[in-house]
């Protein structure tokens, strides 16, 4: 089941976290977050661009199971359809996960 709620990720455990990331600007101040996306954009595989994704298992700073990284480009780029293609992937990717 998909459930969409903002919670404090240092008291309560999620499964699964998806994080939009733009390429050439910081969209989260939340001090974990930006911390996850540094980590995703150090890994050779995930540069953010458009629809690139990557899975971080058991992150450390958040109490969470995974974390999807969804890249979406530059933020000149982001729109309401990116943002709902950022949705419907992430949906898909937990499909896959599960």
């Amino acid at each position: 089941m998909l459930t969409l709620k903002s919670i404090d990720l240092k008291k309560l455990r999620v499964s699964t976290l998806a994080v939009p990331v733009c390429q050439d600007d910081e969209l989260h101040s939340k001090k974990a977050l930006q911390a996850l996306v540094s980590t995703g954009l150090e890994l050779p595989e995930f540069s953010a661009e458009k629809g690139q994704s990557i899975v971080l298992f058991d992150p450390s700073g958040i109490n969470c199971k995974r974390v999807i990284l969804y890249g979406l480009g530059k933020s000149a780029q982001v729109d309401a359809e990116s943002l709902r293609s950022f949705a419907g992937s992430c949906v898909q990717k937990l499909i896959d996960l599960e």
